[in-house]
């Protein structure tokens, strides 16, 4: 809600892969949250480990956080996504835990196309439950570089649907 944006850490520094997301959620998500809330999300401007050319927007939301550090339940946090214009990660599947399902639905990946899977309880919680409510599943080899994907090399734009 204050503005401060960042990456996974608070001291990652800026650049042009990250212009956009910020320019987009300071102008359009920040100030309309309540004060201390915090929104989590995907940053894909620029090509990570695969090329995008068929994308939503740049920014994904995954969670909405409030002053109490406690993360909303999916629905409601849908609603306010769609009232702030942020599009949601993809939901593949909606209900009761199937480790079987999950199975068959991470091996049924184009994982040329997608990277991985992120499975979370849908009722909200608070932060100090986050490792039991939230995991992720990626690809086998998910990373194919030798260094970081930000490091010495021009930032190659994913693209946005036509």
């Amino acid at each position: 809600s204050d503005g401060h944006i960042h990456a996974r850490s608070i001291d990652s520094r800026g650049g042009e892969d990250r212009a956009w997301v910020k320019k987009f959620l300071i102008e359009n998500v920040c100030f309309n949250l309540p004060e201390g809330w915090r929104i989590c999300g995907e940053n894909l401007w620029a090509e990570h480990s695969i090329h995008y050319d068929d994308l939503k927007s740049y920014f994904y939301g995954f969670s909405l956080w409030t002053e109490r550090n406690e993360c909303l339940s999916w629905d409601t946090t849908l609603e306010y996504f769609q009232l702030l214009g942020v599009t949601p990660v993809e939901v593949v599947y909606d209900g009761t835990w199937d480790e079987k399902l999950f199975r068959k639905l991470a091996a049924e990946l184009n994982t040329n196309k997608v990277e991985g899977l992120v499975v979370r309880v849908a009722d909200g919680f608070k932060y100090g439950e986050f490792r039991r409510s939230v995991a992720k599943w990626v690809r086998a080899d998910h990373v194919k570089t030798t260094k970081h994907w930000r490091a010495g090399s021009a930032f190659k734009p994913n693209k946005l649907a036509a």
